[in-house]
């Protein structure tokens, strides 16, 4: 069966991670290769560089009340910079090569996954061989004020919520940017990369290769309510990048994406800044 290169870009978050990774474990049934990305900086590359040698971690098991040994292999790649275009590009390489992973994702610890969050992004993407890129619509929790930081008392009921809304989703609800995303591989197979000149998360990155895939594969990108991921940075993009280096990225897509594809921008323009 064809395995989901799932890319996590670790930030020296160490209880984020954990509780990321724990999320990802329970609630994700679609065979997939976790390549953890990590900036080589702290306790929490500490933390992976100890796990690497055994890929076992203690987990709390919420439903059964007890403590588990799970086996949980991944494959760690350590870069010694803070630059996330750079984790990204050398994540999807690692991805591409397993020759059995078809698909390529990509989270973030501050993430928390629902049951069958990656078979629903699966289905959406080979429904259509149209689609580029597939993402979660996760505006939603923002929209209905659902905070699971006091995570797991409210994350049983924030899921079976989100079990009703995904299965009655629409298929496509907008278009737009969010994350966690799911690619194709045949799209990296065209050498197309993140554009290494953006610095930091800023969120332009995203946007570029949205229009990449759009205007020079004819490609969509969509986003969906069919599959749900809690994402607690939602809202605060950018809150870690630099203004200097937040005006340099906007530079940057002004210069080579804005001008180039002028008629597709208007869509982005809620991004900017």
């Amino acid at each position: 069966m064809s395995q989901v290169g799932i890319i996590l870009t670790s930030n020296n978050q160490l209880d984020e991670l954990i509780r990321c990774m724990k999320s990802l474990y329970y609630h994700t049934h679609y065979p997939y290769e976790l390549i953890i990305v990590d900036n080589n900086v702290g306790p929490a590359s500490h933390f992976l560089k100890n796990l690497n040698e055994t890929q076992r971690i203690l987990f709390y098991n919420d439903l059964l009340d007890k403590d588990e040994i799970i086996d949980m292999p991944f494959v760690l790649v350590q870069e010694n910079h803070n630059n996330l275009v750079l984790a990204l590009n050398a994540g999807i390489e690692k991805c591409l090569e397993n020759e059995d992973i078809l698909f390529v994702s990509w989270i973030h610890t501050d993430m928390l996954f629902f049951d069958q969050w990656l078979d629903r992004l699966i289905e959406v993407l080979i429904s259509d061989e149209s689609i580029g890129k597939v993402a979660c619509d996760n505006a939603f929790w923002k929209q209905h004020f659902i905070d699971l930081d006091d995570y797991p008392e409210k994350y049983q009921k924030a899921n079976i919520f989100a079990q009703e809304i995904m299965k009655n989703a629409k298929l496509y609800e907008c278009e737009g940017n969010e994350c966690p995303w799911l690619i194709p591989r045949i799209v990296f197979n065209n050498e197309l990369r993140f554009d290494d000149r953006f610095k930091g998360i800023g969120g332009y990155e995203d946007l570029a290769l949205n229009l990449i895939i759009e205007k020079k594969l004819n490609l969509k990108c969509v986003v969906t309510r069919r599959s749900l991921v809690w994402h607690k940075g939602l809202g605060y993009r950018g809150t870690i990048d630099t203004l200097e280096d937040q005006l340099y990225n906007a530079r940057i897509f002004d210069e080579f994406y804005r001008n180039k594809f002028k008629e597709d921008v208007e869509k982005y323009e809620v991004f900017k800044g």
